[in-house]
């Protein structure tokens, strides 16, 4: 499981735009972020049910909150390969905003 290692959201916000700004190009970038989501952990099939669906997606998209150890994690995967790295990134924004106690605001 990725730990965040920022202290905060807008902290892990830069390290995101560092990390996709050290490529050149927009074809670099976008072939990095379908390798985030190829390697997003197993998803279990029972998880793919209606109320763990992402509504508003074009593609089928599961999210799925848990608790360990006091923390919140989440799991998400996509029927699509972007949409599924687009998964990857929001589950590690989401992580990052939880972990660091600042205020998710979705709009």
């Amino acid at each position: 499981m990725m730990q965040p290692i920022e202290a905060s959201a807008l902290e892990a916000q830069k390290a995101i735009e560092e990390e996709f700004g050290f490529f050149s190009d927009w074809s670099e970038r976008y072939q990095y972020l379908i390798d985030l989501g190829r390697r997003l952990p197993e998803f279990p099939n029972e998880w793919k049910i209606e109320s763990n669906r992402l509504l508003g997606c074009q593609s089928n998209v599961w999210i799925v909150p848990h608790q360990q150890d006091g923390k919140l994690y989440f799991s998400a995967i996509s029927d699509s390969s972007t949409a599924s790295s687009f998964a990857a990134e929001l589950k590690f924004s989401l992580k990052m905003v939880v972990t660091s106690g600042d205020r998710l605001e979705l709009f």
